[in-house]
């Protein structure tokens, strides 16, 4: 090499520089790449958390629908003394005092014959009013002091609001006509109750019978 010519330092510079530059966009491209991926993940799961939170909260605030049983199912029934209601031969219903608060309050219709009460309740009425209450429970009364020895089967039909909602209507006109027997002096273990879904749509109804033992 001739000593007297300059030496030229850049070339080699650039490709070093260029070298170290496109190193460090690789490096930024795997390190935004992997980022955006643990955000996807995080973001996954904190969502999961969330609906699982929603579904707990409409469990803990939606009663489960009751049971019902088929159009004018008449199959025996059996009492069982751990819930103090009725058992389906084919179907359990258990039917829990302890109920959300009931909706709608309102006049029903009592009707009887020597072993029949029948209670028609309009639509959307869980719950009779007072003076229902008293009426049926007079009714209730003299029908238990000609009764002899006997047991109660009371059937709730479903009636024509939708069905969810006629489940739950029909779940709690049973128990207010059984809460309204027991008071009457009635025995837990002698009141059968079943839902009944009847084959054309109808207004519901509470059907009791009182049936010799």
């Amino acid at each position: 090499m001739d000593s007297g010519k300059e030496q030229n330092y850049w070339p080699g510079f650039v490709d070093a520089l260029s070298n170290v530059v496109l190193t460090l966009v690789f490096v930024l491209v795997i390190f935004v790449f992997a980022l955006v991926m643990a955000s996807n993940k995080v973001e996954k799961k904190l969502q999961d958390v969330i609906q699982a939170r929603k579904q707990e909260q409409s469990q803990q605030n939606t009663p489960p629908p009751p049971q019902t049983t088929a159009p004018e199912d008449n199959t025996k029934t059996g009492f069982d003394e751990n819930v103090g209601v009725s058992k389906d031969k084919d179907e359990q219903i258990i039917l829990d005092s302890e109920a959300p608060k009931r909706p709608n309050v309102g006049p029903v219709r009592v009707q009887h014959t020597a072993d029949t009460i029948t209670l028609g309740f309009p639509v959307s009425i869980a719950e009779m009013d007072e003076k229902s209450a008293i009426t049926l429970t007079h009714v209730i009364e003299a029908t238990i002091a000609s009764a002899g020895e006997h047991k109660v089967i009371m059937r709730s039909y479903i009636g024509k609001e939708s069905y969810s909602a006629a489940q739950r209507l029909a779940y709690y006109r049973a128990i207010g006509a059984r809460n309204i027997l027991m008071k009457a002096g009635e025995k837990a273990a002698d009141i059968s109750i079943s839902l009944v879904t009847p084959l054309q749509p109808e207004d519901g109804r509470v059907e009791i019978t009182f049936q010799k033992k």
